[in-house]
């Protein structure tokens, strides 16, 4: 399995402590790539502490190819993760990026390598995330497609992504043909990018999908966690005391595959939190439900 993993591009910016907690996952990953973004006035430090950690990394690797950038200038919020992607991207053509608050499972690096070789022929999918945006979506596909793009741990291919500018030049009002919530979600990112466009990364991919009409793959599990700053997240900066909730290490690259049983699945899901095991049972006894009412129909046209 490790001579498939795919490379891996591991970007900080000014939280080396979850940083730390981070790197943990990817330091047997057959090559790693190493970014830190240039100090700046607020947070002049953080960039030596991050050259200290990637130097034991390297060292911690042996022989495994590391490669590590620490540019003196500070690209900020908008030009940093591109410029540390495009980087990994260019040498590799396809690879995994993971910023400093997510934490991966096994499952996620096994996932997006499979994805990876697999999708890569297909024109409308660019990237893919590392869970799902709801556990009730596509219980039953190994995988699903959806225009929402999730940084908790993605992948791409150079050529896909390549042309994506940061800012783009290019943003208008114009409303492709999409349903009424992506409409209205493109309104949206569309104000925010006129209004301030330097505002972040990440919108910019997301209203390339929407106006482009391209699909970000999501597999059937969540495999990343955020402990960064989220509203979702297990920690926010200023806890950096306390370690985040384990994951589960134990999901195979098969767990994306489409032949899992029900208890196969039970099983699985019981090791994630009681939402997620609770939001399962649910989706099983409406299957088993509607099994059953299938049954009694055709019994009924039998007599």
């Amino acid at each position: 399995m490790a001579e498939a993993l795919k490379p891996a591009i591991f970007i900080g910016f000014d939280r080396p402590d979850l940083g730390q907690v981070c790197l943990k996952p990817l330091l047997d990953l057959p090559k790693l790539y190493l970014f830190c973004d240039g100090p700046t006035e607020n947070v002049p430090s953080t960039q030596k502490e991050y050259k200290i950690i990637f130097d034991k990394i390297k060292k911690q690797r042996r022989s495994l190819p590391t490669e590590i950038w620490t540019p003196h200038n500070n690209h900020g919020p908008l030009h940093g993760p591109p410029s540390a992607f495009f980087w990994m991207l260019e040498k590799e053509k396809r690879g995994t990026i993971v910023e400093e608050d997510v934490l991966t499972t096994p499952a996620f690096h096994a996932y997006a390598s499979w994805a990876l070789d697999t999708f890569e022929n297909q024109e409308d999918i660019i990237a893919l995330s590392s869970g799902v945006p709801s556990a009730f979506e596509h219980l039953n596909s190994p995988f699903s497609k959806s225009n929402l793009f999730l940084v908790w741990g993605w992948a791409s291919w150079y050529n896909k992504i390549k042309n994506i500018k940061f800012p783009d030049p290019d943003i208008t009002p114009h409303f492709p043909k999409l349903g009424l919530l992506k409409r209205l979600h493109y309104q949206r990112l569309y104000r925010t990018l006129i209004s301030n466009p330097h505002y972040a990364w990440s919108p910019y991919i997301q209203f390339y999908l929407l106006k482009n009409n391209k699909s970000i793959i999501f597999p059937k599990y969540k495999t990343t966690q955020n402990i960064g700053i989220s509203p979702t997240a297990r920690r926010t900066k200023g806890q950096a005391d306390t370690p985040p909730e384990p994951l589960p290490e134990n999901l195979r690259l098969s767990s994306f595959l489409p032949h899992l049983s029900q208890r196969e699945e039970l099983l699985i899901f019981k090791k994630k939190n009681g939402g997620w095991y609770k939001e399962l049972r649910v989706r099983l006894a409406i299957r088993s439900k509607a099994a059953k009412l299938k049954r009694l129909l055709s019994l009924k046209n039998l007599s």
